[in-house]
């Protein structure tokens, strides 16, 4: 489940849940990965980025942490993930804890092996102006392939 049902009324989680959806692209994930394994995957990151505490093979995630990898979270980066990864669920009790952590483990890799000259650069965060312009050049895009 997506975040603490005794926090978050039920519209607020559906809510958080379609934006997580929207943003992992989880259309066309589900084309190529199946409903079942996208359900999870979008249960997972939204314990990542929402959830009141987060455990990381037992051990607590500092929110610097959290935050780090959840900005790393992407169609391209969920994707990667999906197709880096080998699953078999026959085994793992948990799916969407053991989702959450290896998609949590695989990010933070990332991170920390992206290294580039921007990097260097202090981040600062985006304009609104520009989030916009990206979700519309996305949009496009997304039109475009659907074409």
């Amino acid at each position: 489940m997506c975040v603490n049902k005794k926090d978050k009324p039920r519209a607020v989680r559906r809510r958080l849940r379609r934006q997580i959806e929207q943003q992992i692209n989880a259309v066309t994930l589900r084309r190529q990965f199946g409903s079942e394994l996208t359900g999870t995957v979008v249960t997972a990151v939204c314990n990542i980025k929402y959830a009141d505490k987060l455990f990381i093979k037992g051990a607590a995630v500092t929110q610097e942490r959290r935050e780090t990898v959840a900005q790393m979270i992407s169609s391209e980066s969920v994707e990667r993930f999906l197709d880096s990864t080998t699953l078999d669920f026959s085994r793992i009790k948990n799916p969407a804890s053991y989702l959450q952590t290896a998609l949590f483990a695989f990010l933070e890799k990332q991170c920390s092996t992206d290294s580039s000259p921007a990097d260097e650069a202090p981040d600062k965060p985006l304009a609104d102006w520009e989030l916009e312009w990206f979700e519309r050049v996305k949009a496009k895009r997304h039109s475009q392939e659907t074409e």
